[in-house]
């Protein structure tokens, strides 16, 4: 809950960052439309890993919901998947225990919505700051292939060495914001 707390009380402090990100993008668009395609496929990474953190992140939500489950046919004894009950309910008996087990329920899809949310934010973030680091080098690369015929490519290298002090006052700007 602390985590969705900071992304509320730092909203202002997200938009700007995102408003970095879309105006990086939108200066890489209009530069460098071959490295766009490159990005475009280093994305799908990143929503592959946020796929797998989902379904880790509700799987181990479900293991805590059987769990009592599991418990009860093994032990026979009433047992909810955490150490907390609700006042005045007796969770040894079962109209006592089935409420405080939906109590539970709703806390740990709850907690697994939180954390899915703000883990995700954090990587994209974390992500995005990689793939500026990318661009550089995507444009590096670039003036490493102009080189061989320096004289007759003077003007472009200038713009894309331009770009790349451009590039990285974007990238020292996201970064600084954190």
């Amino acid at each position: 809950m602390l985590k969705i707390y900071l992304l509320i009380a730092k909203q202002k402090k997200l938009l700007s960052i995102n408003e970095i990100i879309i105006n990086f993008y939108q200066y890489t668009e209009e530069r460098y439309p071959k490295f766009i395609v490159q990005l475009n496929k280093k994305l799908k990474y990143c929503i592959v890993i946020i796929n797998i953190m989902i379904k880790i992140f509700f799987s181990s939500a479900f293991i805590f919901g059987i769990y009592p489950f599991l418990l009860f046919f093994y032990t026979w004894r009433l047992q909810l998947p955490f150490g907390f009950i609700l006042p005045g309910l007796n969770y040894n008996k079962f109209p006592g225990f089935q409420i405080n087990y939906l109590f539970h329920l709703l806390q740990i899809y709850l907690v697994a919505l939180g954390v899915t949310g703000t883990d995700g934010i954090c990587l994209l973030y974390v992500y995005n700051g990689c793939l500026q680091i990318e661009a550089i080098i995507f444009m590096l690369a670039e003036i490493d292939n102009l080189l061989d015929s320096y004289d007759n490519n003077k003007q472009e290298i200038e713009t894309i060495l331009n770009n790349i002090i451009e590039t990285h006052q974007i990238q020292r700007r996201y970064i600084l914001h954190f």
